[in-house]
């Protein structure tokens, strides 16, 4: 066969096949379109999953965060009524420890006026003999007054060491200097 004939066969085969390797063509284009656009929306899919995701995570971490603080309310609520229902309880207590009140004409008898920092004035009537711990225990117990608190003299102005602790009994008010009628002052700490 010479050249020219081979060139002509091959001529021939091209135009035969022209419409299979267009076809080919076009369907392989066709199916890389396809490919390209089932990644597309797979990877617009997995963006749309992880968002999902981020958004439930937030609205858990919200939920979460709402519940924590409606637990510590909670818990601080409990915590309140719990130190409230102490407080009723040691009130009631030191009400039973606090001796009788002694004659007004009893030769050791102590007058104390306080005034409470609501303005009303509440007085009582101990023993020279009497620890300092009993006018504490009085003031307490009584409606007006606040619960965290000291008692102090006006002039000079110091605080009496009337407030129990513990192992340590304070002064009787004639050891503090207290032996007749005095004005004391309730300094409230939480006002």
């Amino acid at each position: 066969m010479s050249a020219d004939q081979l060139l002509q066969a091959l001529h021939r085969v091209k135009d035969d096949n022209e419409m299979h390797l267009i076809s080919a063509r076009v369907e392989r284009d066709e199916r890389r379109l396809n490919q390209s656009l089932r990644d597309e929306q797979d990877a617009a899919y997995l963006e749309s999953e992880r968002q999902d995701r981020e958004k439930a995570k937030r609205k858990q971490e919200e939920l979460d965060k709402i519940k924590a603080e409606e637990d510590r309310l909670k818990q601080e609520e409990q915590d309140r009524l719990q130190e409230l229902e102490n407080q009723e309880k040691l009130k009631e207590q030191w009400r039973l420890e606090i001796p009788e009140e002694p004659a007004a004409d009893h030769p050791d008898c102590v007058k104390i006026l306080i005034k409470l920092p609501s303005s009303s004035r509440i007085e009582r009537r101990f023993l020279k003999t009497h620890s300092l711990k009993y006018l504490y225990y009085f003031v307490f117990c009584h409606e007006d007054a606040p619960d965290n608190f000291d008692i102090v003299t006006n002039f000079p102005r110091k605080t009496l060491p009337c407030k129990p602790a513990k192992g340590e009994e304070p002064p009787t008010f004639m050891d503090h200097g207290i032996v007749r009628s005095e004005m004391l002052f309730v300094h409230d700490h939480d006002a």
